[in-house]
């Protein structure tokens, strides 16, 4: 995930001024972002403080290494029932050779 520019503070400060009456359009020109991007924060943040903003943000991350992970394992276990049928052998037990 793609490192925001911005802090918790710096976002929850335009989300107070929007909350506060200051036009969407003010807000984006003053921190440099588009108005879409105040409206998505708004939507993800909203009655959070920046303790909780912070949180959603790191769980967001390791949410993502988590699929990363997932992905990669999926892939293994696609890379190994390929191969498997491919090329099957007879499992032997080892009370066999004893």
């Amino acid at each position: 995930m793609r490192k925001s520019r911005f802090n918790e503070e710096e976002v929850l400060s335009a989300l107070r001024d929007v909350a506060h009456g200051t036009p969407v359009r003010t807000i984006s020109l003053k921190v440099g972002v588009s108005e879409s991007t105040i409206y998505q924060w708004k939507a993800r943040y909203e009655g959070l403080e920046a303790a909780g903003v912070a949180r959603l943000r790191a769980l967001e991350q390791e949410n993502s290494q988590l699929r990363r992970i997932t992905d990669l394992q999926c892939l293994h276990i696609n890379v190994l029932k390929a191969e498997l049928a491919r090329n099957p052998r007879p499992i032997e037990s080892n009370q066999e050779h004893q």
